[in-house]
């Protein structure tokens, strides 16, 4: 069984203040025409399919028309729901759905879906497992769970797999490894403390594990247990990421291949660094594509006028501007009864200058000398 394994969608999601819709529909559409030359058994989709549990209309048309395109190719579509997802939203017509090929896990009701696959080594289980809190599973497993790891070790119990046969499963849970430190960044819900973690041998059994909510692509301790990553980066702590989609094929049991196919995007997301003018040099602005979703960080020693507005000509898409240089609030203290025997201009003078590394000029003493007079005279009796 051949099969390509996506997750992490986020459809609908912003970078700070810019809409990601048309990014979004250029990397699916690039996905799609991949899925379609590759021609797969089955396109897994491990969770998180919309950035918010109530999609717009418009992200929900995106996912639709991405889906009509996964079926031009023949695959089977499997789908779950993760922590951004309403799973009963995201299963709304799947009865529906299935008769086309496209399998969509509602929210978790006692067991799990299974879609059974056929190829020349026989059958093939693919088992569907939403994204799930402990106090959820418990309502159906008779059961209370301290920790999620508990909750889907019943869950899986229950379904008594037959693991001398071939098993895949798709689930969207923090899954870690004691072998190796799993990557995260700042754009997912980080689990708090240790409680939703789940080990990942757990899932021991299965011949391959389809992981979503990490952003990051990367194996989970071995191959066969993987997260597929976004296909776009949706924060600056992605900067570095490499997105990719993951075609794996599953022959005899235990043999699995894994190729990760680089995604290009359309615009990238960075971080640039440097003085003011260094960065609006044009040989700096050509050397990278301007569109980019940018992170500025000035490093100049006094702060520019108007930094924003003037990046703005060269450089469309800045979602945050930031200033490399720091002060320690210690190096503008000094003693109460000193600060008290001076005059207030000369301490904002001080301060001015600690502040921006540089003197206040005439014009800029005099209108601060002005306004201080004036605070004095409304405040005489």
């Amino acid at each position: 069984m051949r099969f390509v394994h996506l997750a992490d969608l986020h459809i609908g999601k912003k970078m700070g203040l810019f809409d990601l819709m048309e990014d979004q529909r250029f990397i699916l559409h690039k996905i799609a025409r991949r899925v379609q030359s590759v021609r797969p058994d089955a396109v897994l989709i491990a969770g998180d399919v919309y950035d918010k549990s109530v999609p717009s209309a418009e992200a929900m048309g995106l996912f639709d028309g991405f889906l009509n395109e996964l079926l031009d190719s023949g695959a089977q579509v499997l789908v779950i729901g993760g922590n951004h997802d309403s799973q009963e939203r995201l299963a709304f017509g799947s009865q529906i759905m299935k008769k086309q090929g496209v399998y969509i896990a509602g929210p978790y009701e006692g067991k799990l879906e299974r879609v059974q696959m056929r190829d020349d080594y026989g059958t093939i289980d693919l088992y569907l497992l939403p994204y799930i809190r402990p106090r959820e599973a418990a309502r159906f497993l008779d059961e209370e769970f301290s920790q999620t790891g508990e909750a889907i070790r019943a869950i899986l119990d229950r379904e008594h797999i037959d693991f001398s046969g071939r098993n895949v499963l798709l689930a969207h849970q923090f899954v870690t490894s004691t072998t190796q430190e799993v990557i995260q960044c700042d754009s997912e819900v980080n689990p708090i403390g240790g409680l939703s973690a789940v080990d990942v041998s757990l899932f021991e059994g299965f011949d391959y594990l389809a992981l979503g909510h990490l952003h990051g692509p990367q194996r989970v301790g071995r191959d066969s247990a993987r997260y597929a990553g976004s296909p776009l980066k949706y924060s600056f702590s992605e900067a570095r990421h490499r997105k990719s989609m993951v075609v794996g094929e599953i022959r005899r049991k235990g043999e699995l291949s894994i190729e990760l196919e680089p995604l290009e995007p359309l615009r990238d997301v960075r971080e640039i660094r440097g003085e003011l003018e260094k960065l609006m040099d044009p040989e700096v602005v050509k050397a990278a594509n301007s569109e980019d979703y940018l992170k500025v960080v000035l490093t100049d020693p006094v702060t520019p006028v108007s930094p924003m507005e003037r990046l703005s000509l060269a450089y469309q898409n800045i979602v945050s501007l930031e200033l490399a240089r720091s002060f320690s609030p210690m190096d503008i203290q000094e003693p109460v009864e000193c600060a008290r025997q001076k005059d207030p201009l000369e301490l904002f003078e001080a301060f001015y200058r600690r502040m921006n590394g540089a003197p206040m000029t005439g014009e800029m003493r005099a209108e601060i000398g002005a306004l201080l007079d004036e605070v004095r005279e409304g405040s005489e009796p």
